[in-house]
């Protein structure tokens, strides 16, 4: 193994420089989706009104840095949490956020990534992600999820999903969220500022060679209609696929196994 490797391996983030990095991810969110709370909260509320006398048991897919882990365990404290992700740097924030929630590195676009996981999840959620992996990838994602859900379970994702048809409205409801953006308060990094501070922290940016390296090879974004979503749901075994929460071109896909 090499000594870049250890070193990313042995980085340990103080928990209140976690928190600030979590916060901090949040509102640079929010200047790309000024509706991002309303979305997550609506996802969070279809999970938990499944609740059954036993505590839940979620999958968070693409986990990033913690910010449906944290919306799910405040709306249900014994909630039983698996996170997955590839993102060192994400997954360091993670950990450092929630330290007893279990996480799994692992990378979506690849035959096997859900071999080390257990089946039987009541959900799998997953937030502004998917859109990185290509058509071929996504299918075979579908596929294993319907292995990993328990008959009855949902999964749960809230993306891109351009309007179909609709270019006026799609133009009416960009110039409202853009109103929306402007209206932000606080000052906010952007996409590029935010991990140029990465770079700089004292211990994040020893993760960020690792980063770059596991994704040298990803290919441009992938947003097609959500018709594309449930036929690709239905083909992998789910027994019902619906559009249950829109906003412009952003939506949430849901399917039940």
């Amino acid at each position: 193994m090499s000594a870049d490797n250890l070193r990313w391996m042995t980085v340990r983030l103080p928990r209140d420089e976690g928190e600030a990095w979590l916060e901090s991810w949040d509102r640079q969110q929010e200047l790309y989706l000024p509706d991002r709370e309303e979305r997550l909260g609506f996802l969070v509320g279809i999970v938990v009104s499944a609740r059954r006398d036993s505590p839940l048991r979620i999958l968070d897919l693409a986990c990033g840095p913690g910010s449906l882990t944290r919306r799910l365990l405040l709306a249900a404290p014994d909630s039983d949490i698996v996170a997955v992700d590839l993102d060192p740097v994400l997954l360091a924030v993670y950990r450092s956020v929630h330290p007893g929630v279990a996480t799994v590195e692992a990378d979506l676009r690849r035959d096997g990534w859900s071999r080390s996981i257990t089946e039987g999840f009541d959900a799998v959620v997953t937030a502004t992600a998917l859109h990185w992996l290509d058509g071929p990838a996504i299918r075979e994602l579908y596929v294993a999820l319907a292995e990993l859900l328990r008959p009855g379970g949902v999964f749960l994702n809230a993306d891109h999903d351009p309007l179909d048809n609709c270019p006026e409205l799609g133009r009416r409801t960009a110039q409202l969220l853009e109103r929306e953006r402007e209206s932000l308060g606080g000052e906010r990094r952007d996409w590029e500022s935010w991990w140029e501070a990465i770079a700089k922290d004292p211990y994040l940016g020893a993760l960020v060679p690792e980063r770059n390296r596991r994704f040298a090879d990803r290919g441009e974004e992938f947003a097609p209609k959500a018709a594309w979503h449930l036929s690709g749901l239905a083909e992998a075994g789910f027994a019902e696929q619906a559009v249950v929460w829109r906003r412009g071109r952003d939506a949430i896909v849901a399917a039940v196994r």
